[in-house]
């Protein structure tokens, strides 16, 4: 076999497994979608599996930060959270965990509720933001008013999540610029 031969095969054989990697490989993901099923959102998830999901609560306008990492099934698993104040509609401790204060923020955690899937609603009034790992994204950009959308884990082939990443690069990068940065406790309003 000649010199050409071979590279010619490496570079079929290298072509063949990309191939077969874009479809056969299926990370697990954060998958947004409208109410007609579309996705409005496909995220892919680091190796640990955790993403942080904050908003301003609609009727006490303090900020909210829930941390999930993804259980058996492909389960959301909602172990902390904190936010910045009580409240009518916020959280006790009656969910399970530990309660604190830390940093002027209440907390709890070692939580464990698991979720399937998670209705949103998010907006510009909301700040809706979801983080994974280092990166954050505000989620009203990607929404566009389809709401509400519902988030859950999925595994979409490598192959799709490439190109849908692609095909809505403007709208991610705006929506990563509109996340800001991560909430601050005491940020209400008249504070």
């Amino acid at each position: 076999m000649g010199r050409r031969s071979r590279t010619a095969l490496v570079i079929a054989a290298a072509a063949a497994i990309a191939v077969a990697a874009a479809f056969f490989i299926r990370p697990a993901c954060l998958a947004l979608r409208d109410p007609a099923g579309r996705a409005v959102g496909l995220f892919p998830l680091g190796p640990d599996a955790r993403f942080e999901l904050s908003h301003r609560h609609s009727v006490a306008k303090l900020p909210w930060v829930e941390w999930f990492r993804v259980g058996p099934g492909d389960v959301m698993v909602l172990y902390r959270t904190r936010y910045g104040a009580f409240g009518a509609g916020l959280p006790s401790g009656d969910e399970g965990g530990t309660v604190s204060l830390e940093d002027g923020w209440i907390v709890i955690d070692g939580m464990d509720r698991r979720f399937p899937r998670v209705a949103l609603s998010p907006s510009s009034f909301t700040e809706h933001r979801l983080a994974i790992g280092r990166r954050a994204w505000a989620l009203w950009p990607l929404v566009a008013g389809r709401t509400p959308v519902t988030m859950a884990v999925d595994r979409q082939p490598l192959g799709l999540l490439v190109a849908w990443t692609f095909a809505h690069a403007c709208v991610l990068r705006r929506s990563a610029v509109e996340a800001g940065s991560e909430p601050v406790a005491g940020t209400g309003e008249g504070d």
